[in-house]
């Protein structure tokens, strides 16, 4: 308790802290969120005017969360953040949020633009992920306060750096006259402008191995094993690039038995893209020379290769194959009521009544009224399923909200834990 005391007059003094919820419990001599543990650091936090964002009890133990004042504004205040959230009912965290960005607009607008990166705009808000809805409360929030970002946030990297800075006056006059002409510019045409970049992957952001026209291939090939990587990019300086180095590269060279062991003799040609490039232009030109070297502001910051395309497109897939399977036994379980033609209309919402005549089977049935037949008791009983019935449909919610950020296809993609819960639930059901 002395060593929260003490991490809590330093971030009073020093401003917010990041930790994870790990180190968070050694602060008071804890290792795990026990009911009595977690109640006592709520009234630590409450003492010392402190909040978590996102919260110790919701995320990972070793998923980082900031530790920081707690802020205490006007009922106005408060209404002012329910106008910058999206149409969706608005919670404690979206005023929380707004409130704590609203610190960081004043900072802004007191000291200049501030660098900083998506993830930490997103703590800002209480996030982790950029979805649908919290991508617009930002752009909400960032109109309301004359802000911008350069680049977008919604186009870079989720580690990468971005400048928040107050919009110019020229830039404001210009939003005026395009409303006044246009009319103001709906969030769903501004999520149609979105587009994916090669930007957003971490590869991208990650400057690559190099090494020089001069350097031996023995050096090259020393590299390449030690680091487990395909790929080298061949470069004079910062910005000069030179060709790239690839295993294809050097056994075509000592295939054609060319003496010299200098890289200059071993490399190939490469193309330049640029960060903001869409991602599925640059895929062409990866697919086309295995890979691309990626350029920010004049200077190479990464190497995206075949090979990284094929794992991204796994990971963002992989969700997609877990719910289609997920929906596939639950249908198959269901089967097994064998329930007629009207107890099976009389899962969909009775108000929608195009729909009632369009489903006559399970085949037909939503994922949501997939779901709802399980809490039924008399449809649960048939099933004969030696489970608990209110523990399953919890289970099934969870996948309900996961399946919904899903189908919002986000290059962030889902979190850890929640590829977790869709990869257990389909094993679960596999088993049943």
């Amino acid at each position: 308790m002395i060593q929260f005391k003490e991490a809590a007059d330093q971030i009073k003094q020093e401003g917010p802290r990041e930790l994870t919820v790990r180190q968070l419990l050694g602060l008071f001599g804890q290792r795990r969120r026990g009911r009595h543990v977690m109640a006592q650091i709520r009234r630590a936090l409450k003492r010392e005017n402190l909040v978590t964002s996102p919260s110790f009890e919701a995320a990972h133990m070793d998923a980082p969360i900031l530790l920081q004042p707690k802020i205490t504004e006007l009922r106005k205040e408060e209404n002012m953040a329910e106008l910058a959230t999206s149409g969706r009912p608005v919670t404690s965290e979206d005023r929380k949020g707004i409130v704590q960005f609203k610190q960081v607009a004043e900072q802004i607008r007191q000291e200049g633009p501030k660098e900083l990166t998506v993830r930490q705009l997103l703590a800002l808000f209480g996030q982790q992920r950029r979805g649908r809805h919290v991508a617009a409360q930002i752009r909400k929030a960032l109109k309301q306060e004359k802000l911008e970002t350069v680049p977008s946030f919604e186009v870079v990297y989720m580690d990468a750096p971005f400048v928040l800075r107050s919009k110019t006056d020229e830039a404001l006059k210009e939003e005026k006259r395009l409303g006044t002409a246009s009319g103001a510019v709906s969030v769903a045409m501004e999520e149609r402008e979105v587009v994916l970049t090669i930007g957003q992957l971490e590869q991208a952001n990650r400057a690559p191995l190099r090494v020089t026209r001069n350097d031996t291939v023995t050096k090259a090939v020393t590299l390449m094993m030690q680091n487990d990587i395909a790929y080298l990019a061949v470069m004079s300086g910062e910005r000069t690039v030179d060709g790239i180095l690839s295993w294809r590269t050097i056994g075509k060279a000592r295939a054609a038995k060319r003496p010299a062991d200098t890289v200059q003799h071993y490399l190939a040609k490469v193309r330049i893209v640029e960060i903001e490039t869409p991602l599925f232009d640059a895929v062409r030109d990866i697919v086309e020379g295995e890979a691309v070297l990626v350029r920010s502001k004049g200077t190479i910051c990464g190497l995206v290769s075949a090979r990284d395309i094929a794992s991204q497109f796994v990971t963002l897939s992989e969700p997609f194959l877990f719910l289609e399977q997920i929906e596939n036994h639950l249908r198959a379980i269901l089967e097994r009521a064998r329930l007629s033609s009207s107890a099976v209309k009389e899962l969909v919402n009775p108000a929608d009544a195009d729909r009632i005549d369009k489903v006559n089977s399970v085949d037909d049935l939503s994922f949501g009224e997939t779901a709802r037949a399980f809490g039924r008791e008399e449809i649960w009983d048939k099933l004969h399923l030696l489970l608990d019935r209110s523990a399953f449909c919890i289970r099934l919610e969870e996948v309900r909200s996961i399946r919904n950020k899903v189908m919002h296809f986000h290059p962030d993609g889902i979190l850890d834990e929640e590829r977790d819960i869709l990869r257990k639930t389909r094993q679960m059901l596999q088993s049943l």
